[in-house]
């Protein structure tokens, strides 16, 4: 399940629904084993949420296991970059994505060690799909062991790795922090009315800023659903002020 190589993976959604890490946090804690089918509704749908980058530490079945934090409260979970050369993964019909995934991640924060846990500090928007894991005192883990399980992509990421550091590490988040690079944009921008999880809703005409603009596109949008970036430059609504 971890790798969506089970059968169940086949009806998950994959059209992201936009979410964050407290939002995730917040879902109701199931009941779960070691052969736990895959539990709906969470569990058969992806999500995208904005990470502040906390630690990581590759596993002994060759995960990376990324510790991320609310950009708003700090507050942590887990999310997982499985191998794709493992049993499970290396068959999975979403393989070419977690590969990417990973290699993007490792691209901006180097290969994390499989000794101890890898101070990180960054941004990043990431996808994939909720898993929810047996708490056995996991590094990071959210309260209800919701995870994302695995990451099926990474956007907007920035990244610097320090030292090695301890499991019980506490984030240190800046408030207003936002898991882009745009200077302008803040997390007091408000989602439009005219947003739906995984549909073309909105246009331009539904911002009165281009930064606003901007802002829902790379923490809600980032694969462009709503089409707000006309010439696939990166750069969305640029006919609005500001």
């Amino acid at each position: 399940m971890k790798t969506l190589s089970d059968p169940s993976a086949t009806a998950v959604n994959f059209a992201p629904q936009a979410s964050t890490v407290d939002g995730l946090r917040a879902l109701l804690k199931p009941s779960v084993g070691q052969n736990t089918p895959r539990i709906s509704p969470n569990e058969f749908q992806a999500y995208t949420i904005p990470v502040a980058l906390v630690r990581m530490k590759l596993e002994d079945d060759r995960d990376i296991h990324l510790v991320v934090a609310d950009t708003i409260s700090g507050n942590t979970m887990i999310v997982e970059f499985p191998d794709v050369a493992c049993e499970g993964a290396i068959d999975s019909a979403k393989k070419a994505e977690m590969q990417s995934a990973r290699a993007t991640f490792t691209a901006a924060c180097g290969n994390p060690s499989a000794s101890s846990f890898k101070n990180l500090s960054g941004f990043a928007t990431l996808t994939g799909v909720a898993f929810f894991d047996i708490l056995h005192g996991q590094s990071g883990v959210a309260p209800n062991g919701v995870e994302l399980h695995p990451v099926l992509a990474v956007f907007n990421i920035t990244c610097s790795a320090g030292s090695s550091g301890t499991a019980t590490a506490t984030p240190t988040v800046t408030p207003t922090a936002t898991p882009t690079t745009t200077p302008t944009q803040t997390s007091s921008y408000q989602v439009p009315g005219c947003y739906r999880a995984g549909q073309n809703n909105c246009n331009c005409s539904d911002f009165t800023t281009h930064s606003w603009a901007q802002w829902f596109h790379d923490t809600y949008d980032p694969t462009d659903i709503n089409k707000l970036d006309a010439d696939h430059d990166g750069v969305v609504c640029e006919s609005l002020p500001g």
